[in-house]
């Protein structure tokens, strides 16, 4: 099975975005960019990945929530998991992919994130810039990961 660690924030919305006025801090599906859900449809399409969600968002909306959101902004994945939480630890993203990839052994998997805090898993991450959000080259190196 191959997964996509899949962060929101910086990823899936960016300074460029959050600056054209579509975003709304009442309204938690216009802080999702339509265009960058496209990206992870292709991704998805592409590979034939499993989306797990390692966002903080994963703290505040259940699996049910956040899947209807996607769905709103075109998304034709589904959001199958999410990774645990863990904040008393050092670089707590890298222990919840590990955490998650323990339990679910991956052929492959990618990290798309905007926050460099992966260090034995530095191979596997796309680092996202989070002026501009997820981009086709950043698709195209997540692409080249899993496969």
């Amino acid at each position: 099975m191959r997964f996509i660690f899949l962060d929101i924030d910086g990823v899936l919305n960016s300074d460029k975005y959050i600056g054209s006025g579509k975003f709304n801090l009442e309204n938690p599906i216009s802080q999702i960019d339509p265009d960058s859900v496209l990206l992870i449809n292709k991704l998805v399409d592409k590979t034939g990945a499993v989306v797990i969600l390692s966002s903080n968002w994963r703290l505040l909306f259940s699996l049910t929530k956040i899947n209807k959101m996607f769905t709103k902004c075109g998304s034709t994945f589904r959001v199958t998991a999410k990774t645990p939480s863990q904040r008393k630890i050092t670089s707590y993203r890298e222990w919840e992919v590990k955490e998650f990839l323990s339990k679910n052994p991956a052929e492959s998997f990618v990290i798309l994130d905007d926050v460099n805090e992966f260090y034995d898993l530095k191979n596997n991450l796309v680092l996202i810039n989070s002026l501009v959000g997820i981009t086709e080259k950043d698709l195209d190196k997540a692409i080249r990961i899993l496969l």
